[in-house]
């Protein structure tokens, strides 16, 4: 579970606005070996990189989901963000 505890992190900093701490929380969820939390940080970190103004990072993440998650229910969303980028 402590790949689901980071990714909460994430979204606590994301909440408080703290989108860099986001970043660093969200990216270290895809360190671990496994989780069912990895499409969920990859998709954050599109949103938190947009809010930033880096869309560039953005897409990146976004496709990365795509690729790697074809079937998760966060790949409609990606493809949406990235037809906006």
């Amino acid at each position: 579970l402590a790949s689901n505890c980071q990714y909460w992190i994430g979204e606590s900093y994301n909440a408080m606005g703290r989108y860099s701490d986001a970043i660093d929380a969200f990216s270290k969820v895809m360190n671990f070996r496994s989780s069912y939390k990895f499409d969920d940080a990859l998709i954050m970190n599109g949103v938190v990189y947009m809010k930033m103004g880096n869309k560039a990072a953005a897409r990146e993440n976004f496709q990365q989901l795509v690729s790697k998650y074809p079937t998760s229910e966060y790949a409609p969303k990606a493809m949406s963000y990235l037809g906006r980028l």
